[in-house]
């Protein structure tokens, strides 16, 4: 009986350990449960608070540029997760100095100009570090080779830049990229807009503001950013691209204009100038004994492939030269267009250790156009002559008359980007070179009288 007792007891004791020991896990379960429920709320909580602070950033930089972050008005845009930037943000980029009312116009009043649309950051201290200022000028299709530019050529640069219609707003988007993508745009180009009267841009009819939220590429893949703008151009506005005449001799002195140091650069899109010449030039530039009041520097000018790298210095452009690579620019087009630099001179000559005139050109032709260094008494282009042909020359024609001289400098030299082949050439260039022929005749009879003279120059 005691044994059954004794069994009854612990079976009892048994059963009352495991009730306390069943109250127990439901207490720690029960705290563990609150423990880990208090724990989730908190951290649902946390991620709430940060996703709503980074959708308010991201939407920010939808809409808008970040903040101007020094007193050049650089600003920062806030690039997507793949490097990429919204077409809005670079839309709305406030380092563009845009006012209708401070307009002007060309002495015709057929061109409305906008002068210092961008100004590179360091514009103001030009004049206290740099003697030359390359000015050049493009249609908006052309202002790529911008990126190639800035690789050779780290010194101030005044860039015109035809914008008729929609090609203003793809200018302003496509320069908001340079200026990401590269430093020295941003630091040395100032960009200048002009477009036609009749072709004024307006964003009621001419920009689609659906592309504000496209996104271009990075910058690793810039190459293709423009043709991906380029597309948003309407079909009536690709008809009346195709009978525009482009207004060359306009864009030449609107970049003119904007220099500040005492020479300009005077160049084409497409012609780059071998690397260091910025610098070369100021050194040489800097020496007022070499220099004389009424002297223009020419760069001789090659033309090549574009898939072949630039050269790096004169040997490397003779080796071209030897290997037919290269050829003097318009050698198998136009042979007046360069020949009085007399290449084949040039190419004889050694590579001095420093920047130097090397020889006068004293074989002078019309049809003439150099590339040249120059300061800002030689005449402006006559702007008279519009699209293709006498665009060129024939400043260069009134520089003969007013008595410049012209020499060679060596070993600077600068390159076309693809080589010349009349097959290319369009017949609507022709049309347009007959319009201006035209043109010429009435210049040329205004030359004989402004400089009387020297009237024994005129042939």
């Amino acid at each position: 009986m005691r044994g059954e007792r004794y069994a009854r007891h612990a079976s009892s004791t048994t059963k009352r350990l495991q009730h306390i020991m069943r109250q127990r896990c439901r207490l720690i379960c029960s705290r563990s449960s609150l423990y880990v429920y208090v724990t989730a709320i908190a951290l649902f909580t946390l991620c709430n608070i940060l996703a709503m602070i980074f959708i308010s950033r991201s939407s920010k930089g939808k809409d808008q540029l970040i903040s101007k972050i020094n007193a050049h008005e650089k600003v920062e845009i806030l690039p997507l997760q793949d490097g990429g930037v919204l077409i809005g943000n670079l839309l709305s980029s406030s380092v563009f100095n845009f006012n209708q009312s401070s307009s002007r116009t060309d002495s015709k009043r057929t061109y409305i100009i906008h002068d210092n649309v961008v100004v590179g950051n360091a514009y103001g201290s030009y004049g206290d570090s740099a003697y030359v200022t390359l000015t050049t000028q493009c249609s908006v299709d052309k202002l790529s080779m911008l990126f190639e530019m800035a690789a050779t050529w780290r010194a101030p640069m005044s860039i015109a830049v035809f914008v008729p219609g929609l090609d203003f707003y793809i200018a302003k988007v496509y320069i908001a990229y340079l200026r990401l993508c590269s430093q020295v745009i941003r630091t040395n180009a100032t960009f200048h807009f002009l477009y036609h009267r009749d072709m004024a841009p307006s964003e009621s009819n001419a920009w689609d503001h659906a592309h504000d939220h496209q996104a271009l590429p990075s910058c690793s893949r810039g190459h293709e950013a423009l043709p991906l703008l380029m597309r948003y151009r309407t079909g009536t506005f690709k008809r009346w691209w195709q009978q525009a005449l482009h207004p060359q001799n306009h864009l030449r002195n609107v970049a003119r204009s904007g220099v500040r140091t005492d020479f300009h650069f005077l160049t084409d899109i497409d012609i780059l100038p071998v690397p260091q010449l910025a610098q070369d030039l100021d050194v040489f530039l800097s020496n007022p004994a070499r220099l004389c009041p009424k002297c223009v520097y020419v760069v001789p000018t090659y033309e090549m492939s574009e898939k072949l790298p630039l050269p790096r210095n004169k040997e490397e452009l003779l080796d071209r030269i030897q290997k037919k690579q290269s050829q003097p620019f318009h050698a198998k087009v136009f042979i007046h267009n360069q020949y009085a630099t007399n290449h084949t001179q040039w190419e004889k000559i050694p590579d001095p250790p420093k920047l130097e005139a090397a020889y006068k050109i004293t074989n002078y032709e019309f049809f003439y156009e150099p590339f040249y260094i120059a300061r800002g008494n030689v005449p402006l282009h006559d702007e008279r002559f519009i699209g293709y042909g006498f665009t060129r020359n024939t400043q260069v024609f009134e520089m003969h008359l007013a008595g410049f001289e012209l020499w060679v400098l060596n070993p600077a030299f600068a390159v076309h980007r693809g080589v010349q082949k009349k097959r290319g050439r369009g017949a609507w260039r022709e049309r347009q070179n007959i319009i201006n022929r035209k043109q010429f005749l009435r210049f040329k009879n205004e030359m004989a009288v402004k400089y009387r003279p020297q009237n024994k120059r005129i042939s």
